[in-house]
């Protein structure tokens, strides 16, 4: 797993966020000033933010152009082939191609070691229970909404935490 920055960096923010009262805009321009007056700290977040965000930019462009082969129709997909035949045995060969998957941090799954493997699998699975806390909190909140309301006008800050309790 790839975390966009280090771990006593992320407490840092957490322990400024907290000392200023959960104040976002004070927090953000302190970790700034701080940065600012830290060149050896703002280099170094800087190349991993760097080195982050190229790694999160391949995961995604090529489980992009998987998915436009596996997922599309040959009259979606962008001009790979000039003929539709072609087209569907590219789509046919990809769809059987599980160890060229692309694993959380960018890795391919035929590569992968139980470790990376574990390690996006948690990943995976944290990001599909919070999505689905979320998705069922927010069909709660919708079934109380009438036509033509906004949630502020219905529902309190107590009522809204109360549900995503339930969710």
């Amino acid at each position: 797993m790839h975390a966009p920055f280090d771990t006593d960096f992320n407490q840092f923010v957490r322990a400024a966020l907290q000392t200023l009262a959960y104040d976002v805009e004070k927090t953000k321009a302190f970790v700034l000033a701080r940065l600012k007056n830290d060149k050896v700290l703002f280099e170094a977040l800087i190349d991993k933010a760097i080195r982050y965000s190229i790694a999160e930019k391949t995961m995604h462009a090529a489980r992009d152009e998987q998915r436009a082969i596996v997922h599309s129709t040959p009259r979606r997909l962008p001009r790979i082939a000039e003929n539709y035949k072609t087209v569907n045995a590219v789509k046919d060969a990809m769809s059987r191609c599980w160890l060229e998957f692309r694993l959380w941090g960018g890795s391919k799954l035929g590569d992968a070691d139980r470790k990376e493997l574990e390690q996006s699998a948690g990943n995976y699975a944290t990001q599909s229970s919070d999505m689905s806390k979320k998705a069922r909190w927010l069909f709660s909140i919708a079934a109380k909404l009438p036509e033509g309301k906004i949630v502020r006008d219905v529902l309190s800050e107590e009522q809204v935490s109360a549900l995503w309790s339930e969710a």
